[in-house]
């Protein structure tokens, strides 16, 4: 609005009472509450979102398979994290504070947990890591190794290690009910021997997960 006793080519710029009262009350009921932070979440919380859900039928169901959603947070829960209680900050991304990894370079080697490679050699970290899983595919696409050769790889690889699964660890050679370790084996009746949890490599999936969100974000 123009001011009465200003010269012609000067304007003050003014917002009444009425109109800066009626943008607050806008730009009130507009906004949105922001996601929680993933480490004030629980196992529980996570589990009960129709996200986890899907991950957890994404994860199980044959390719081209309906999905058919579960509803049982506790079951989710536990097929996704190992256990039906906990939280992401003590189970997942405190370990990430904790753990040590070694990246050579044409220099000093960079060292140090996921977190502080993520806060300090972000870039170095995603191109070696990523260089990393470009080689495994590559190794993977020459072909499986025949039968032969494969028993004279050493025993000590995790993966060839009989009863121990690829991607988690675990070992679940019992053969016995009562000596199969409930906490991350289930006990197969029909083909009477101990297998590895299916909760237990999807937990090791989300590992992976996070480890990927730590770095990216």
């Amino acid at each position: 609005q123009h001011e009465a006793g200003m010269e012609t080519n000067q304007m003050a710029l003014l917002t009444d009472d009425a109109n800066l009262r009626k943008a607050i009350l806008q730009v009130r009921s507009e906004h949105k509450t922001l996601p929680s932070k993933l480490a004030a979440e629980t196992f529980q919380s996570l589990a009960g979102s129709i996200s986890a859900a899907r991950l957890l039928a994404w994860l199980t169901v044959p390719p081209g398979g309906k999905l058919k959603l579960e509803t049982n947070t506790d079951k989710i829960a536990e097929a996704i994290f190992g256990k039906k209680e906990g939280n992401i900050q003590k189970e997942f991304l405190d370990p990430l504070t904790k753990d040590s990894h070694t990246i050579p370079t044409d220099g000093d080697a960079i060292t140090g947990s996921t977190q502080k490679l993520a806060e300090d050699n972000f870039e170095q970290a995603m191109a070696y890591y990523t260089a990393q899983e470009l080689k495994k595919a590559a190794e993977a696409s020459v072909g499986a190794k025949p039968e032969g050769e494969k028993k004279t790889d050493s025993a000590d690889k995790l993966g060839e290690k009989k009863g121990v699964d690829d991607k988690t660890g675990c070992e679940c050679t019992a053969t016995e009910e009562g000596k199969c370790d409930k906490n991350k084996c289930t006990w197969d009746k029909e083909k009477n021997q101990c297998k590895v949890k299916e909760g237990a490599v999807i937990s090791a999936v989300i590992k992976v997960l996070l480890v990927l969100a730590v770095l990216l974000f």
